[in-house]
């Protein structure tokens, strides 16, 4: 009798799990761990996107001004293993294994390395820290060693820029998405933080025509009235004169410059010769004071200007939040513009503590307009919802792809408590 009075009163302590939040607004949260879709074999990503399919669609097809900011992570493409597909961009971590074992980077001070730990970033806010201190005590022979420290891992970067577009990734489908929408809306406009030419090859690959500041001269001259200037197809006949604008046009606004933006004399060029230096703002502790010169103050002024425009829907995507000057402008713009619909899509989007600042926006001030969906570019544009423009309507051949809802009880049994749409 004692035994089993013993077994009796014997507790197991239950394993806690982790709540995992995956997509939510301010008062729902949809899809989470909980709801045991993970470890089962289904495809989550594609299941997460058939749930909010309809939010998704008229989010890119209603929305008047349609915007999308992007972030290194929609450069960096990785295969069904998680690892990086050949040719795909780096992430700062990837960058710093790569470089850490190079002769020349070696050469620098062991204790700006240590002090770094494993972030150019920071690494090279201290070396023009370092400089700087050098150049005003006028000593040139050290001022001169950290320069050729500091070009050499400028240059090292923009070499690991310099992306090549492979049929693995996801570029020319997600723009052959977003030109789906009617040509009554404004032209997509694609702010990017990125260096590479991927999103351009893309436009190549598809034949659409990028309005990227540039003119449309000889030389290539970087004038900002391009942004405002269109195209369109124009039939004349004798019964009437038509304007249609050319469906395949978009506006790409590169915030931190370009692997093939060069300076000559007082013009910014954009060429395709490898010069040596191109005009990029390199990632540093003091970048967002060069977001105030030309071209960047330009560039920079328009991301503000669209987002506080009635009706405006912005996509993040692939962006860790680390440029303070861009976070502050989509958060005011968040507050200020209640028209304004923020999807923020990242593979860390349902980590706890690392879009905290924004997060709270959304217990704090109540606010409906910003959301977070744990996922990649790739997975973004795979899944994005297709539907005709205005010239598909009169092809009765194609069909319009309807919001799609995928009821939970048709992949698996759940619990009465998980939050499923």
């Amino acid at each position: 009798m004692a035994k089993k009075k013993a077994e009796s009163n014997t507790v197991e302590t239950p394993t806690v799990k982790a709540r995992r939040r995956i997509f939510y607004s301010k008062d729902r949260e949809i899809f989470n761990d909980d709801s045991g879709y993970v470890g089962t074999g289904v495809d989550v990503p594609t299941v997460l996107y058939k749930n909010i399919n309809s939010q998704i669609q008229r989010a890119i097809f209603s929305s008047d001004n349609l915007c999308f900011l992007m972030g290194a992570g929609s450069s960096l493409i990785k295969d069904k293993d998680g690892k990086a597909e050949t040719g795909s961009g780096k992430s700062m971590a990837d960058l710093w294994e790569e470089i850490k074992d190079n002769a020349e980077f070696k050469k620098i001070n062991e204790a700006f390395i240590t002090a770094a730990n494993k972030n150019l970033e920071e690494l090279l806010s201290r070396l023009e820290s370092e400089a700087s201190h050098f150049h005003l005590n006028n000593k040139v022979t050290e001022v001169t060693a950290i320069d050729g420290q500091i070009s050499y891992i400028k240059g090292f970067i923009k070499e690991k820029c310099k992306l090549t577009l492979s049929s693995k990734f996801p570029h020319p489908k997600f723009l052959r998405n977003i030109f789906l929408r009617k040509q009554s809306h404004s032209r997509v406009k694609i702010f990017t933080l990125n260096y590479d030419t991927l999103t351009e090859q893309a436009a190549n690959e598809v034949e659409a025509v990028v309005v990227d500041g540039f003119n449309f001269s000889h030389d290539n001259t970087f004038s900002q009235i391009t942004f405002d200037l269109d195209i369109v197809h124009r039939e004349k006949t004798r019964i009437h004169t038509e304007d249609n604008f050319y469906s395949k046009l978009f506006h790409l606004y590169k915030l931190h410059g370009s692997t093939n933006w060069y300076l000559k004399g007082e013009k910014i060029q954009r060429r395709n010769e490898d010069e040596k230096d191109s005009i990029m703002i390199f990632p540093h502790k003091d970048k967002f004071k060069e977001s105030y010169q030309m071209p960047f103050f330009e560039l920079v002024s328009r991301f503000q200007s669209a987002l506080r425009k009635t009706n405006t829907v912005l996509f993040i995507i692939g962006y860790g939040f680390g440029d303070e000057h861009i976070n502050r402008i989509v958060k005011e713009a968040v507050i200020a513009n209640l028209n304004l619909q923020v999807f923020v899509i990242s593979p860390t989007a349902a980590q706890e503590g690392k879009f905290d600042e924004f997060q709270k926006l959304i217990l704090e001030k109540g606010l409906r307009n910003l959301m977070f969906i744990s996922s990649d570019f790739d997975a973004f544009a795979k899944n994005m919802p297709s539907i005709p423009n205005e010239e598909d309507r009169k092809n009765p051949l194609i069909g319009i792809n309807d919001p799609v809802f995928v009821e939970p009880e048709d992949i698996l049994d759940t619990d009465d408590n998980d939050s499923i749409l």
